[in-house]
């Protein structure tokens, strides 16, 4: 779930990108929480 999240983070952040090219400075941040929550579990 995680993943597809971040997918989609990508591919609205390149929209953004596009839309508000010069106004404004994008960047996306993938999640990483769950990741890191599942290798503290062991």
């Amino acid at each position: 779930m995680e993943d597809e999240h971040n997918n989609q983070g990508a591919k609205l952040t390149e929209k953004a990108k596009r839309e508000l090219s010069g106004q404004y400075r994008v960047k996306f941040s993938p999640s990483t929480i769950a990741r890191s929550y599942a290798n503290n579990k062991r």
